[in-house]
């Protein structure tokens, strides 16, 4: 879960003025975690390299982005997702138990699942209903999608910055390599993907 999530607004004497940059730190329940760095226009590279060698230090994967986290964009996805299949009538227990099986912690998929209900009409059937075999490719699909979008926007600077944060910080099955990897899209040109 996130244990921490602040403004770092003095460092090393830097005028509490404006905000230099911004990190999260993210620890699954299981795994290292991840220690994300939002570096703004501001941020002089002695700060961001400061809190790259914190991070490790702390046993954390440090990654660098910049004006946003990855980690919430990619929560929401997966969120969404989810939600997805639930209103499509695909119970919980199930999105639940077939990701479990392809290798995300139980701990992070029920966290992301405890909140959400099916909206609308209970009795209405998303029309393009996702079958219970390809809930774990609709999840990854969503993921993939989320950080080409945050390469595309230049918040994740390579799409293995999106890996990182989906592997230590999401729980994503390490063995799988990140969202982006497993769709094939650890290459440069995420543009076309969103087109």
């Amino acid at each position: 879960s996130d244990v921490c999530s602040s403004d770092l607004k003095i460092l090393a004497g830097i005028s509490a003025a404006d905000k230099i940059v911004e990190f999260g730190i993210t620890k699954p329940d299981h795994g290292q975690g991840v220690f994300e760095i939002v570096q703004r226009s501001s941020t002089p590279p002695e700060v961001a390299k400061a809190l790259v060698e914190a991070a490790k230090r702390m046993n954390f994967v440090p990654v660098l982005t910049f004006r946003e986290r990855i980690m919430p964009r990619l929560e929401g996805a997966l969120q969404s997702a989810f939600l997805e299949l639930i209103n499509a009538g695909i119970e919980k227990n199930a999105i639940h138990a077939m990701l479990v099986e392809w290798g995300f912690s139980s701990d992070m998929v029920e966290r992301l699942l405890r909140p959400l209900s099916r909206q609308g009409d209970e009795r209405a059937v998303w029309q393009n209903a996702v079958p219970k075999d390809d809930i774990v490719g609709h999840c990854v699909a969503a993921l993939g999608r989320e950080g080409a979008r945050l390469v595309a926007e230049k918040v994740a600077p390579y799409p293995a910055s999106v890996d990182i944060v989906a592997v230590f910080g999401l729980s994503f099955p390490a063995e799988r390599g990140g969202p982006m990897f497993e769709m094939g899209w650890q290459g440069s040109g995420v543009a076309e993907i969103l087109s």
